[in-house]
């Protein structure tokens, strides 16, 4: 109820409401999103002045986060302008590591934060194995597709099945290829007439642009460093099961409290992929 009654002043003194509120639950109004959003960054600026009179030589420690090829292609550069954005003391340190070993190295406390792509059977195991110590938290649902040229036989289809990369080489991501457990990538390779995984993403677009390729990866990867559309196509795999979804997940200790840089570049990371277009549905680019 007190919650209530201070929704309901600001409300007033703004002249527009912040909520709808209906049986089915609460939405925000537009204006309500772009009030939210505001006072949100003067919550933050708020916090960091108040740390101002505390730091000591912990605020200054780098802050070390690991991300995996596939996430660091579209996650690093607005990551950085958004942290460095707050003014924080402390460097912020992006490693790329293989998204395989970003969980345990969170476990043994080498990083602050990591990100990475894992499957349903991996987050499973994960959370077993880890859970006492580090908290891992689903950011995004990602899923299969294929990158084309804009002039392949494939490039005009809504969607495709994995028997129709018969006969085709196939460029993918070394990060993404190696990920355990992922029967969609099994079921690529045989049907495929090669398969070749390259260490990253500019990599696999020039072996599709160049060798006659096509690549396999997801839409979120497929996407990030400015996609040139008139070049190329993306075509959603019609597979879009347990084995071909993938999640961008955000790990973190949970046995000790976060230092307050820490906190707010969990909450850049999370306001970056809340940005992000919904998955649900992939874009057929023409």
């Amino acid at each position: 109820s007190t919650l209530s009654s201070a929704i309901k002043s600001a409300e007033q003194e703004l002249g527009f409401p912040i909520f709808l509120r209906a049986p089915a639950g609460v939405t925000t109004t537009a204006e309500g999103e772009r009030f939210i959003k505001l006072a949100w960054e003067i919550n933050v600026r708020y916090e960091a002045l108040k740390c101002l009179k505390g730091q000591n030589e912990e605020d200054a420690m780098p802050l070390q986060v690991l991300m995996s090829p596939c996430v660091n292609a579209g996650l690093a550069l607005p990551l950085s302008r958004r942290f460095y954005e707050f003014e924080l003391r402390g460097d912020l340190v992006l490693e790329e590591v293989r998204g395989t070993e970003i969980a345990a190295a969170i476990g043994r406390d080498e990083a602050s934060l990591g990100v990475a792509h894992m499957t349903a059977p991996m987050l499973e195991a994960f959370q077993r194995q880890h859970e006492r110590t580090v908290q891992v938290e689903v950011l995004y649902r990602d899923y299969a597709c294929l990158l084309v040229p804009a002039d392949h036989r494939l490039a005009g289809w809504a969607s495709i099945q994995v028997e129709d990369l018969s006969g085709e080489r196939v460029a993918t991501i070394s990060d993404y290829w190696n990920m355990q457990n992922n029967s969609f990538l099994d079921s690529v390779e045989r049907v495929a007439a090669q398969v070749i995984s390259f260490p990253n993403l500019p990599a696999m677009k020039q072996a599709v642009r160049e060798l006659g390729m096509v690549g396999v990866s997801t839409l979120y990867v497929t996407q990030a460093g400015d996609l040139d559309h008139e070049a190329y196509r993306m075509v959603p795999f019609a597979e879009q099961n347990d084995a071909a979804m993938l999640s961008v997940c955000l790990f973190y200790r949970n046995d000790r409290s976060p230092r307050y840089q820490e906190r707010i570049l969990i909450s850049c990371i999370r306001d970056y992929f809340q940005s992000l277009p919904s998955t649900n549905r992939c874009p057929n680019y023409k």
